[in-house]
């Protein structure tokens, strides 16, 4: 009696990474001051440097915006809060918050935006004496 074994190899599971959530965006020059990207009026703004910090403060990722202004961190692990820092490139300052802080609980991607005015502004806080 003769016994023959198949010996081929059998297909075990390979792992594979779930797909994360991504925060992406647009920085911009926002001429007319609404602080909304208006395509026919506003301008793509490239060399604003954005940094990922996790929950921690620990940077893990940063970016440059190349000259059409998008910017896109992806794959990252779901239900953990993110910061989001962007900073303005040369020439420019924010129009709004620079700073943000969200939680990505989805693959959706989240979509944040930031505005730039050109040239720079200072805010400083006006001290009286009585």
């Amino acid at each position: 009696q003769m016994c023959i074994r198949d010996r081929s190899p059998t297909a075990s599971p390979t792992p594979t990474n779930a797909p994360g959530g991504s925060l992406v965006g647009l920085v911009f020059h926002d001429v007319d001051g609404n602080n909304r990207f208006d395509p026919a009026v506003d301008q793509p703004l490239a060399g604003s440097r954005l940094e990922l910090y996790n929950q921690a403060g620990q940077l893990l990722s940063a970016q440059v915006t190349t000259a059409s202004g998008v910017y896109s961190f992806t794959a990252l692990p779901l239900n953990r809060t993110y910061r989001l820092l962007q900073f303005a490139p040369p020439g420019y300052s924010p129009a709004a918050n620079r700073d943000t802080t969200v939680t990505v609980s989805s693959t959706a991607p989240i979509y944040i935006n930031f505005a730039h005015l050109q040239g720079f502004r200072f805010y400083v806080p006006l001290i009286t004496r009585h």
